[in-house]
């Protein structure tokens, strides 16, 4: 089934809505109307009001279409609920901010190295969408974690250079413990984490069976995060039993399983993953998997829970 290739940032044009034309898009002054995820509380009740309901989400890889901005993440909100998986990165001077690349130059107007650059010129530069269009300048973490209250959960991405203190730190202070969730791709930064800041919430890989059982953190605190490759029942079958969410990415490069649905139209593999147990599914696309899902007949909101979607 999945042999065909097509374009990353075809699909993702096809499956986002870009909103205005103008030379500078601004998406801090006007008034958010959208998909809400708002969770009542610890998120690990959230999620286990999720599964009680048969709710399979999706989380929006890079915060969606234009990279790791508040106008990207509007956007896909616009259209459906959805987590944010965006990239927390760190400026010369200390401040972190949403960056996924080590170098400014892809996404921003902005030139040079990540790290060698002081948020005074950081700050100063544009978001620049795929197609040309300038949006507000790369937020800093404290004004995303601002932003997504009352309308969404982060997904954090670390980068090498942020100092996991100083992350756990900020997070702290913006009262944010229930409306982020730490990605971790070792055991052993899953496992600082937890130690840091107990109370959060943090993906890990756990792609194998086994996998739960070599990590020192309580299940109550995981969500498992399975790869983006090859789905495996018996994998989210082990950890759906012991009450860890499971998450798995349709999302990647050239060929992605996001990539190969769009060249072949195959868009119930989405229904298909929530049906065999995913929680939450990491893609490129949201809108597609989300819209595929809802096609299924199945939940995709749940206002108990605290996912409403757009009327």
């Amino acid at each position: 089934m999945f042999f065909l290739k097509n374009d990353t940032a075809a699909i993702i044009a096809t499956a986002l809505l870009v909103v205005g034309c103008a030379e500078t898009e601004s998406s801090l002054d006007t008034v958010f109307s959208g998909s809400t995820i708002v969770p009542n509380g610890d998120l690990n009740g959230f999620f286990d009001c999720l599964e009680d309901e048969g709710v399979t989400l999706v989380a929006a890889h890079r915060g969606g279409l234009v990279e790791n901005s508040i106008a990207g993440m509007s956007q896909v909100l616009a259209e459906v609920p959805a987590l944010m998986e965006v990239d927390v990165n760190v400026s010369a001077d200390g401040v972190l901010f949403l960056m996924h690349d080590d170098t400014l130059d892809r996404t921003t107007t902005g030139t040079g190295t990540v790290t060698d650059r002081n948020w005074n010129y950081i700050s100063t530069q544009n978001v620049e969408g795929p197609d040309g269009t300038l949006y507000d300048s790369p937020p800093a973490l404290t004004d995303a974690l601002a932003w997504a209250d009352g309308k969404t959960i982060l997904e954090l991405d670390i980068k090498r250079a942020v100092d996991y203190e100083d992350l756990v730190a900020e997070v702290r202070q913006a009262g944010a413990t229930d409306r982020i969730i730490y990605i971790a791709y070792t055991n052993g930064q899953a496992e600082k984490l937890h130690r840091l800041h107990p109370e959060a919430m943090i993906s890990a890989t756990l792609d194998d069976q086994g996998d739960l059982d070599l990590i020192d953190v309580p299940a109550d605190r995981l969500l498992g995060w399975t790869g983006n490759t090859a789905p495996s029942r018996p994998v989210f079958d082990e950890l759906n039993a012991a009450d860890v969410e499971v998450i798995f990415g349709t999302l990647g490069g050239r060929d992605s399983i996001d990539n190969r649905l769009a060249a072949s139209g195959a868009f119930d593999y989405y229904a298909d993953l929530a049906r065999d147990g995913v929680d939450l599914i990491a893609t490129d696309a949201p809108v597609i998997a989300y819209e595929a899902m809802k096609k299924a007949g199945l939940k995709t909101a749940s206002p108990a829970c605290g996912v409403t979607e757009v009327e």
